[in-house]
């Protein structure tokens, strides 16, 4: 009897990245940062065993032939590790370049899908370090595998070894390790806006930034540690979203935040100042434009972000619940 195919489909969710703490030199601890998962603009890959390699992205879905490139390089490094032939198709992806990272997202997918498409055992680690990701920060390498909100201890590096790049310019040796996880509470939701007009910051771009604007003053690394560990988490735990919105605007003011802030269009940070100015939870995720505005799912914070977004014509990308897992297989 001729043995049955095993077709998979993995379903991802992308991640918010609040900022990162030490990108400089005031701490053991290379990068770390904060970030959290939601539920929706999932990542959904398909893939079968086939007798020869084949990726296909759906009609729908938008990216860049960088993206195809390194969904390429991945295939040959699954290749070199022997997994056999699989044919993948890419049904879904989150915007690209706009924060979410959608890239660590898809090249995760990708790799898992291959392994479970022809059941060959796997590990995170061997997942991850196939995919390149997560040489900068963890959050997205971590949250795929976890959801909730998580803190991470970025890498063990002297301080005199260190060079400044982002995550698609470095390989880890390890992944950037959880030092906190916490689920958001269930009555509160994510909004993301994001300005249209806006180039995206990443590749060289990204990677030239980081080299001008680092190591970043020991002072300011120091604050957004303070920030993230006595003002965001104690605040999600108490429930508060006043002190996580003053958290979150502190945050976006110093160290490497507030410069990846300096860098957006002018309504990208009128708008950021607007919600302030209304006391919302609201951030710049990543090297943006995407930005962040928590709040109760039946609440006004929402409601408000939205009216001040479309007075500074940033398209609505949805509210969301916060995601408490993380990757999703399912066989057929």
């Amino acid at each position: 009897m001729q043995k049955r195919l095993q077709k998979v489909k993995v379903c991802a969710p992308p991640r918010i990245h609040m900022g990162l703490i030490d990108c400089g030199r005031a701490t053991d601890r290379l990068y770390g940062g904060a970030g959290f998962s939601f539920d929706g603009l999932c990542t959904s890959v398909s893939a079968s065993p086939a007798e020869e390699w084949r990726v296909e992205f759906a009609d729908q879905v938008k990216h860049s032939l960088r993206t195809e490139d390194e969904v390429d390089q991945l295939i040959s490094r699954l290749e070199d590790v022997d997994v056999p032939p699989v044919e993948i198709t890419i049904d879904k992806m989150a915007p690209e370049h706009v924060g979410l990272g959608s890239k660590t997202t898809l090249l995760q997918s990708v790799a898992l899908a291959a392994f479970c498409a022809r059941n060959i055992p796997y590990s995170k680690s061997h997942i991850v370090k196939l995919t390149r990701r997560g040489g900068a920060s963890g959050i997205g390498v971590n949250t795929f595998w976890s959801g909730g909100l998580i803190v991470d201890g970025g890498h063990h590096l002297a301080k005199q070894d260190r060079q400044f790049q982002p995550s698609s310019h470095r390989v880890p040796d390890n992944i950037p390790p959880i030092l906190a996880r916490v689920d958001m509470p269930k009555d509160w939701s994510v909004a993301i806006f994001y300005d249209p007009n806006f180039l995206g910051i990443e590749g060289k771009r990204e990677a030239l930034i980081f080299s001008e604007v680092m190591p970043v003053e020991e002072i300011q690394c120091l604050t957004a540690l303070s920030l993230i560990y006595h003002g965001v988490l104690p605040s999600i735990h108490e429930h508060n979203l006043k002190t996580l919105s003053a958290a979150i605007h502190d945050l976006n003011n110093t160290g490497m935040k507030k410069i990846e802030v300096s860098q957006q269009s002018v309504m990208t940070q009128k708008c950021l100042a607007a919600f302030w100015q209304n006391g919302l939870p609201a951030g710049l995720s990543s090297f943006g434009p995407c930005i962040y505005v928590i709040g109760e799912t039946n609440g006004e914070e929402i409601e408000t972000a939205k009216k001040i977004a479309t007075t500074y014509a940033l398209i609505d990308l949805g509210k969301y619940h916060f995601r408490k897992r993380g990757v999703t297989i399912k066989q057929s």
